[in-house]
């Protein structure tokens, strides 16, 4: 077993970010379009709050988690709140400590 690195999203994490997501989350499978539009374009999304874990250079797990930059009506920011908001590892690397 190789090391696994974590590090932040980049934009050609996309594709395997997509498939990642699919593996981990069976039961929760989204598009290209819905990855799109609730995730990579919320504009609460910010690409440190999506950590890709990585062995030998292929995505293995991530964790999306996000800190309000768009207050939200009669809540405002929130500053002191976080949440993670979807979490999954791959069905061949679980059990190995990524998670």
């Amino acid at each position: 077993m190789s090391a696994i690195t974590v590090r932040p999203y980049r934009g050609s994490d996309e594709a395997a970010l997509l498939t990642l997501w699919n593996a981990a989350m069976r039961c929760d499978r989204i598009d290209e379009v819905t990855l799109r539009t609730r995730v990579l374009l919320d504009p609460n999304f910010r690409p440190e709050g999506l950590l890709i874990a990585e062995e030998d250079g292929r995505a293995v797990g991530f964790c999306l988690s996000l800190a309000r930059q768009v207050p939200l009506y009669g809540q405002g920011l929130e500053p002191e709140l976080g949440w993670i908001t979807a979490f999954g590892v791959h069905p061949a690397h679980r059990r190995r400590g990524i998670g």
